[in-house]
């Protein structure tokens, strides 16, 4: 469904007034003209990202259309409903309600609502990170709807699909998916769902290291929500940008980029999305800064967020940033061992290869003798599955680091000359996705440039 669009002219609380008299004004035995009215209602509350009012509305107009046995239209309401929950933060209201959706919608064939649903079912399981039954959902919604004429439809699931590929680490089929379903946007003059593929192109390319195309791609999607007045993507845009700048070592534009992402997804009740700004100003920003008290700060309410809407990668994610801080301010490593532990496990139930690779690090970093030697190895194996240079990059860096202090990590890593020839790899590739604008800078500013720039002098 594309975003309402917001006209410079009109306070969309005005037409919230409108439709609230135009209600009241209805004979009781107008359902139609309820439900259509209270459904308008719910659309304008959504866009002003006051998801609890959209929900009540949702909730109400779907229960009057059940009553009226108008199963589509009832499915319809509660799948809205689903997309306020999820923006709340509550998982499980989510998916009963998209549940309820889904039975609604095998009862109105050829209405689109069952592709509707699934598709709806597939989110909610990926933003609590059940991927299995989520790519159930969503790849069943794409083949039907493939089979059909609606194309926006057809792209707005193969978007939920790249989505459900990027958390997966499954870069190049998220890439295709999102290559896909902006043709298919373009080809229908849809500017919000060009906006919406880009922002996810970003991102696959971002976890490459192709930080020249990615910031590109975002700062495209940033103008178009900005000129057509798209709330729920500006945010998304400037975490994208922020990312790209936190990574290339432009720690002050990035962080300009996540506060001003993190202040809408405030006022928008996003617990998810502010989870993720907090963790990207703590971790990508704050930490590497040495700003080593607000980095706590940040990341303890980063936690608690994600800890709320159930997301284990964000927990994973978060958890190793404190690990990692931890470490830095000289922390009893009991307490840090603990919460790369507490990631590891996380990690593993998502897996997520860079949350495992980077806990695992801290752990080697940690431990000593034989057990520091066994976190060495596995950060080593997971770090080979990442797609992001940098990841590979730090890891890389902390092993050989450590190997020249312990025998044990050295006996147990392989001949040096294989992680040497491993680190100039990666080195190429992130120099490559750089590009000669960004590759100094990188060098000079971003703590993994200055190790790779001291360790070429030494």
């Amino acid at each position: 469904m594309a975003e309402p669009k917001a006209s410079p002219e009109a306070d969309p609380r005005d037409r919230v007034k409108e439709l609230t008299r135009e209600l009241f004004a209805l004979a009781p035995s107008d359902a139609a003209a309820q439900i259509r009215c209270m459904r308008e209602r719910g659309e304008v509350w959504y866009q002003l990202c006051d998801f609890r009012m959209a929900a009540q509305d949702f909730a109400t107009a779907g229960k009057l259309a059940e009553e009226k046995k108008i199963p589509a239209e009832a499915a319809r309401c509660l799948l809205r409903e689903s997309s306020c929950w999820t923006e709340i933060g509550k998982p499980d209201d989510a998916k009963r309600t998209a549940a309820k959706a889904l039975a609604l919608g095998r009862d109105a064939p050829g209405s689109g609502v069952l592709e509707e649903a699934l598709v709806r079912l597939g989110a909610v399981h990926r933003r609590v990170g059940d991927f299995r039954q989520a790519e159930l959902c969503v790849s069943e919604a794409v083949d039907r709807l493939k089979r059909g004429k609606d194309r926006a439809a057809t792209a707005s699931a193969i978007h939920g699909l790249g989505l459900l590929y990027w958390e997966q680490g499954k870069h190049a089929g998220a890439d295709a998916a999102e290559r896909e379903s902006l043709a298919i946007q373009k080809s229908l003059g849809n500017e919000y769902g060009v906006a919406l593929s880009l922002t996810n192109l970003a991102a696959t390319h971002f976890e490459r290291g192709l930080y020249a195309e990615s910031l590109r791609m975002a700062g495209e999607a940033l103008e178009i929500s900005r000129r057509l007045s798209l709330p729920r993507i500006e945010p998304i845009a400037l975490t994208a940008l922020g990312s790209n700048w936190a990574d290339i070592g432009e720690f002050e534009q990035a962080r300009r980029m996540n506060t001003d992402a993190l202040g809408i997804h405030r006022r928008q009740g996003s617990k998810r999305s502010s989870a993720i700004s907090l963790y990207n100003l703590g971790s990508e920003i704050a930490l590497p800064a040495g700003r080593l008290d607000e980095a706590g700060r940040l990341l303890d309410e980063a936690l608690t967020l994600a800890r709320e809407t159930q997301s284990p990668i964000h927990q994973a994610m978060v958890l190793t940033a404190q690990a990692e801080l931890g470490l830095a301010r000289k922390e009893p490593e009991g307490r840090v061992r603990m919460l790369a532990q507490q990631a590891i496990g996380l990690a593993r139930e998502a897996a997520h290869t860079e949350t495992l690779a980077l806990a695992a690090s801290v752990l080697m970093r940690c431990d000593v003798g034989g057990e520091s030697a066994r976190h060495a190895a596995s950060a080593l194996a997971a770090a080979a599955s990442c797609t992001r240079p940098l990841v590979r990059i730090r890891v890389l860096l902390d092993v050989l680091d450590a190997s020249a202090r312990s025998k044990e990590i050295a006996a147990a890593i392989g001949p040096l000359s294989d992680l040497q020839a491993r680190l100039d790899r990666d080195v190429s590739a992130l120099d490559a996705g750089l590009g000669p604008e960004h590759a100094q800078t990188f060098r000079q500013k971003h703590p993994v440039g200055c190790r790779l720039a001291l360790r070429k002098r030494g």
